[in-house]
């Protein structure tokens, strides 16, 4: 993060070691659609932006607000100023899939959204957030109690514009159900089988799913490549999964 950008940012509260904004990503865009309306510029003095959005500059909730775009990204300051980013711009002008994509950067610039929801999705509780706080963020066990309720009521104004793209793993659906591949859910249950796929078993060395499409084929390819990680050569041709019948 740039000098620039970060001293508004400065002003904001914070969760044991991670900043978070006052005001949601909404909010900001909204106040940039306002500012760009009356003045047609990406570059504005402090007062100019602040008469453009009917506020004061020296009030605190106008420095809230511009340390909440800051921590988005969406302007950089100095000097006086307050700049658009090419991100605000992409969200503010943006059509389709450019502003969802832009919309998802700017939340995930809150390093603390991004963190929350990478480790529990969009349906974390208050005892997730408040354990997170405590033991990820570092944050007092008094500050974790008080503060994962408001950190919460926040994040799920925003869990709409984040994926588990970025979260890395496996499969999203696998992600979602708590499984990998050939592995087991929560429950213990044997994990639901995916069409268009086909298990095979390698024994103690677990499963692989290969399309069913072209599936020799495939596991040809694969299986040369295991034989490099793994550095075993047995010569065998592995046998697809066989799925126990019920009853």
């Amino acid at each position: 993060m740039s000098r620039a950008m970060s001293g508004d940012s400065k002003k904001m509260p914070k969760a044991g070691r991670y900043e978070y904004p006052t005001r949601t990503l909404d909010d900001c865009v909204d106040e940039l659609r306002k500012a760009w309306e009356s003045s047609k510029s990406y570059v504005q003095p402090r007062d100019s932006f602040a008469s453009a959005i009917k506020s004061s500059a020296k009030s605190g909730a106008f420095n809230t607000l511009i340390g909440s775009m800051a921590m988005f990204r969406l302007v950089e300051t100095g000097g006086g100023e307050i700049r658009w980013t090419d991100l605000a711009k992409q969200i503010v002008h943006g059509k389709g899939d450019e502003v969802t994509k832009a919309k998802e950067q700017a939340t995930r610039n809150v390093t603390l959204f991004g963190d929350i929801f990478d480790k529990f999705g969009p349906n974390f509780t208050d005892d997730n957030l408040r354990l997170f706080l405590k033991d990820n963020a570092t944050a007092d066990i008094a500050e974790a109690n008080s503060l994962a309720p408001v950190v919460g009521k926040l994040l799920k104004k925003h869990t709409q514009y984040l994926t588990t793209s970025k979260s890395g793993g496996g499969d999203k659906e696998d992600m979602q159900s708590g499984t990998g591949l050939g592995g087991k859910g929560e429950s213990g249950t044997s994990a639901p089988a995916l069409t268009g796929y086909t298990d095979f078993n390698l024994g103690d060395l677990g499963m692989v799913r290969v399309s069913k499409e072209d599936s020799i084929d495939k596991w040809d390819k694969m299986k040369a490549a295991l034989d490099i990680i793994i550095g075993t050569n047995t010569g065998q041709t592995a046998q697809p999964a066989q799925t126990k019948k019920s009853g």
